[in-house]
């Protein structure tokens, strides 16, 4: 009875692997953003970036998918440690773009708890725990260590003044100065100077 209930905890365990072929679509997914975003970023708001060093970071994600996809079988399941590594990577992945994008002040900052919570239904609550502090030491590091945002104009957005999507801000002055640094881009320019063009 025993080794049938072993039996039974072992077959559910290995049931609830995720399969390689998941995480490497959301890896697709992720790399798609990360280049849509750095586009728009340099288009639309005119920001300097360090786009060399930012397609690396992006390469190395492309070149680990295409490995994955090429040598392992698509019914791969992986383990708990293999999906834990995978899914610590991507956190430090995203961590590197975010410095080198002004750190808490991208927007899509939010999105480092995006892999824990994906994972935290297949890997252990130990496993889930360990990323959760992992997520928080490198949203620590940032608030501190980050490359800020800059304008091709040389404007740098004030330290710790996010760009959400919904623009809610902390205070009038950081609110002020979101408003002064993203009058800066061409885009909002144009507006302004043609504020009965429709949009």
């Amino acid at each position: 009875m025993t080794d049938r209930s072993h039996g039974m905890l072992k077959s559910r365990q290995h049931h609830n692997w995720i399969r390689l072929r998941t995480l490497v679509l959301l890896r697709w997914w992720a790399i798609f953003g990360q280049v849509s975003a750095l586009i728009i970023a340099q288009k639309m708001y005119s920001l300097t970036l360090n786009i060399g060093l930012l397609y690396l970071v992006i390469g190395v994600s492309v070149i680990t998918n295409l490995v994955a996809v090429f040598i392992y079988p698509k019914n791969k399941r992986l383990s708990e440690s293999e999906t834990l590594l995978i899914v610590l990577y991507d956190m430090l992945q995203l961590g590197l773009m975010l410095y080198l994008t002004g750190g808490l002040n991208n927007p899509f900052s939010v999105l480092i708890a995006g892999p824990v919570m994906a994972t935290a239904a297949a890997l252990s609550s130990r496993s889930t725990i360990f990323l959760g502090i992992m997520a928080t030491l490198i949203v620590t590091v940032l608030m501190q260590v980050h490359l800020p945002l800059r304008t091709e104009q040389g404007f740098r957005q004030p330290r710790h003044c996010a760009l959400h999507p919904m623009g809610k801000h902390p205070g009038k002055r950081c609110t002020q100065n979101r408003s002064d640094w993203v009058g800066q881009s061409p885009v909002h320019r144009s507006r302004s100077d043609h504020p009965h063009q429709p949009v």
